[in-house]
């Protein structure tokens, strides 16, 4: 996927997640300024964009297939 349009996922998703995690709803700040912005970051971990359906089982890279998780969420969320 070009970057550009990966950046416009990631905006999206974010922004219809209110920059927050879907799972424990920790809530991260919105950025000041979008350009160039590849994380958000609360001082604390990262807002990550995570597949809904992973690829390893077959899931999409569409953006109905991604959220936002916070990384504790994402590190114990597991592929099965």
């Amino acid at each position: 996927m070009p970057k550009n349009k990966n950046k416009i996922h990631r905006k999206k998703i974010y922004m219809e997640s209110n920059f927050s995690c879907v799972y424990c709803g920790r809530k991260f700040g919105v950025p000041e300024d979008w350009n160039g912005i590849s994380a958000i970051h609360d001082g604390e971990m990262f807002l990550e964009i995570d597949h809904v359906e992973p690829l390893s089982k077959g899931g999409s890279d569409a953006i109905e297939n991604k959220q936002s998780l916070c990384q504790k969420c994402n590190n114990t969320k597991s592929d099965n």
